[in-house]
Parts: C-alpha cells; sequence; structure tokens
C-alpha cells in the first residue's frame, strides 16, 4: 500500500513538472513567435526602407544624369564628389576624370579678361565661408580644349547635421543667351539708326517742300518785283555817279559816303541779277573764249580789299572755252565776292586753272578763310539757304544752274578753320 501511495505522488508530481513544462514551452512559443514577428516586421520595413532608398538614389540619379544644367558637388577642400553628364560634357572631360579633383583649378581658374582667378576670391568657395548661397552670370568656366565659354551659376552650400560639408554647383551655358542679346542689341541699334534716318528724312522732306513753297513765291514775285526794283537802282547808280564826277574835291566824308552808297546799289543789283536769274532760265550765247580773258574781266569787276593777297596762277595756255562769257564771268565773280567775304580779317585768295582727264577745264577760286562746316556743306546749294548776315541764299544755286547749262559742274571742298576751294569744270573747244 504505501508503495503504491508513493507510486502515486511521483506521478503527481511528474505531471505537475509536465504541465508545468508544457506552460513554459507555450509562453516561448508565445514569445518566440512575437519575437519572430517583430524580426518580420523589421526585415520588411527594412527592405522598404532599403528599397526607397534605391529608388530615391535612382530617382536622383536619373535627375542628375537628364538634367540639362551642369551639377557638381565638392567637398570643403574644393574637391569633387559628384558631377553629371552634363556638367561634365560642357567642359570637355568624361564624370571619372573630375571625381577627387580640385575643381576651381580645372574649369574656374581664369577670369573672363585673361587674369589668374584666386580660389579666395571665388563665389563657389565663398560658399564654404560664408554657408550662403551665392549666384554669378558674369563669368566663365574653362574647357579641357582650353577654350572658355561663359556661364551663369548659382553655389549652394550642403548642410549634414548642422555642419557644413560642402557645396552643390548648378550652373548653365549662357553662350547663346549672350549671342542673343548681341543680336537685340544690334538690332536696336539698327532701329534707332533707321528711326534718325527715317526723322532726318522727314525733316529734310519737310525743309524741303518749305523751300518749294517758298520757291514758288518767290518764283511769282522776282520777275516783276526785279524789273521794278532794278530800275530805280539803276537811277540812284547814276546820281551817285553823277555827284562822285561833281564832288570831286569834297571833304573825305563826302567822298566816303558816296562809296558807300555806290557798293550798296551794287549789292541790291547783285541780288535781283541773282533773283532774276534764278526766276528764268536764260539760254547760253556760246563762244570761243579763253580761261585767262574771263578770270581777268570777272577781277575787273570785283574789289579785293587791302588785307586780301591775291595769288593769280590762271596760265594763258589753257585751251579755249566753250561758253556763254558773260555767265561764267558772273559765275567767277560771284565765286570770288564770297571768297573774300569769307576772310573778313584778310588772308589768301588763289586762283588756279588746269586741264583734267576728263577734257574739261578746271577753274579753281580757293580761300583761307573759316571753312564750311560739314552741316552746311550738305546745304550749300539749296535755295534760300545762307550763312551770311546780308543775301539771301541764291548766289551759289544760279552758279550752279548757269554751269550746269553749260554742260559742266561747281565742287567744292572745304576744311573747317582752313578754306574752301570751288571749283568750275567746262568744257573746252573740241570736246
Amino acid at each position: 500500500m504505501e508503495k503504491d501511495k508513493a507510486a502515486t505522488v511521483d506521478i503527481q508530481a511528474l505531471h505537475s513538472r509536465i504541465a508545468a513544462l508544457e506552460q513554459l514551452i507555450e509562453v516561448y512559443e508565445n514569445s518566440v513567435v512575437e519575437q519572430s514577428d517583430k524580426l518580420y516586421r523589421e526585415i520588411a520595413e527594412r527592405t522598404r526602407a532599403e528599397k526607397a532608398i534605391k529608388e530615391l538614389l535612382l530617382q536622383n540619379r536619373m535627375i542628375l544624369e537628364s538634367a540639362g544644367e551642369g551639377i557638381y558637388g565638392l567637398d570643403l577642400e574644393g574637391k569633387t564628389t559628384f558631377i553629371n553628364p552634363a556638367a561634365a560634357k560642357m567642359i570637355g572631360y568624361e564624370p571619372e576624370e573630375l571625381i577627387g579633383k580640385f575643381q576651381h583649378s580645372i574649369l574656374h581658374h581664369t577670369k573672363p579678361d585673361g587674369t589668374p582667378y584666386p580660389k579666395e576670391e571665388c563665389s563657389i568657395y565663398a560658399s564654404f565661408k560664408t554657408g550662403t548661397v551665392h549666384h554669378v552670370d558674369d563669368e566663365v568656366f574653362w574647357k579641357k580644349d582650353g577654350s572658355s565659354f561663359p556661364i551663369e551659376y548659382t553655389s549652394t552650400p550642403i548642410w549634414k547635421d548642422g555642419k557644413l560639408t560642402g557645396a552643390v554647383v548648378v550652373f548653365q551655358d549662357i553662350t547663346d543667351r549672350r549671342q542673343a542679346e548681341k543680336e537685340i542689341q544690334r538690332l536696336n541699334t539698327e532701329l534707332e539708326r533707321k528711326v534718325e534716318e527715317r526723322t532726318r528724312q522727314l525733316q529734310e522732306a519737310q525743309e524741303e517742300l518749305v523751300r518749294k513753297e517758298k520757291l514758288a513765291i518767290l518764283g511769282q514775285l522776282s520777275g516783276s518785283v526785279g524789273h521794278e526794283l532794278r530800275n530805280p537802282l539803276g537811277v540812284m547808280s547814276n546820281a551817285v555817279y553823277f555827284l562822285q564826277m561833281v564832288l570831286a574835291d569834297a571833304d573825305e566824308t563826302v567822298i566816303e559816303y558816296l562809296g558807300i552808297i555806290k557798293k550798296e546799289i551794287n549789292t541790291m543789283l547783285r541780288i535781283i541779277t541773282d533773283l532774276l536769274d534764278f526766276a528764268r532760265a536764260k539760254t547760253p550765247q556760246i563762244q570761243v573764249v579763253t580761261a585767262r580773258r574771263l578770270v581777268d574781266e570777272s577781277l575787273s569787276r570785283c574789289t579785293i580789299p587791302g588785307n586780301v593777297e591775291l595769288h593769280d596762277e590762271v596760265e594763258p595756255t589753257l585751251p579755249p572755252l566753250k561758253v556763254d562769257p558773260l555767265q561764267v564771268g558772273q559765275v567767277l565773280e560771284n565765286l570770288i565776292i564770297n571768297a573774300v567775304q569769307a576772310m573778313p580779317t584778310g588772308g589768301g585768295l588763289t586762283l588756279r586753272g588746269g586741264r583734267d582727264i576728263e577734257g574739261t577745264v578746271g577753274l579753281e577760286v580757293a580761300d583761307t578763310g573759316e571753312g564750311i562746316s560739314p552741316e552746311n556743306m550738305k546745304k550749300l546749294f539749296h535755295p534760300l539757304f545762307t550763312t551770311k548776315a546780308r543775301g539771301i541764299g541764291l548766289g551759289l544755286v544760279v552758279c550752279q544752274n548757269l554751269i550746269e547749262a553749260h554742260g559742266g559742274r561747281i565742287e567744292v571742298a572745304s576744311t573747317p578753320g582752313k578754306g574752301t576751294v570751288f571749283t568750275v569744270r567746262l568744257p573746252c573747244e573740241g570736246e
């Protein structure tokens, strides 16, 4: 009996131990399952994170490789940490040639004017010093072949855990932009020039219209007014001549004033002659005459002041001319008077003559006066244009018309401050 009881106690104890062991196994199994689930979750989370990182890296890589702008990174020493294909292509390198290299010494070593570019002055490196973004649009990068191109770049500092670790540089080749800007500037300049030219043409057209209106009125009045004035002036001229004859022994003041009256009458008669010659075209009465005779007769009708030195260099051997001596003499007289008036304080008056290769004879009237400005040269033969205090601006127009009626032409050359040369070219006998 006692043995049976003992056996029963051992069996109960064994069952108790087995039950406890089963509980421990259940707890362990639950723990293992829990830990396994947690591990699986962590693995899944890490797998997702790694996948996301890979996708992000791939996306960033695709962005860098597909970007049209040049992009590269620098560490705090200025060495290249990464560079996209666009940047490497723009400067003529392979990307692997640039990784770990000092970028400044490769592509940013020289300024646009050719002077060295110290790294300490570089705006890209300034990002390392100040920790701020720098934007520049007036510098150049240098290619592997030694050429350069204009660029616009932005240097942005890179921070990690609150520490400055480098910079990323984004740049663009702005050669096309610069060329476009130059072309726009050229077009603007051309447009301004065309506007100025058109404005000038409109002003000239307006001035020409005003001149034509004036000339139309002048043509209507010149004939009748000219005759009406010429007759009394002729009477006055005869009266002065008579007074000069009968008052030959008068005091100097009377003689001086009679001379002044005579001079002013001659001036008015010359203006009236210009008016009449301008208003009506007169056919030249052609004769054969020497240039020497024309010059002599013209000089005899002109008064050369004592402060003007005359140099008459017209040779008598010049070929005879086929001209109207009165009309050509009027032209020479007008040019001589103009030359004298251009030298109010004195100077030199030179008359020359010669035959040119065109078979015409050129007669020059040269003075050492103040000359004619380029602006006035353009208007010199315009009717009613004059720079004189007196006169109506028809003398040179009449001269030009008279010479062109002979088949010749008038040329003028002038240097402000040095003098003017008028050249009358006329046909020779036999030409």
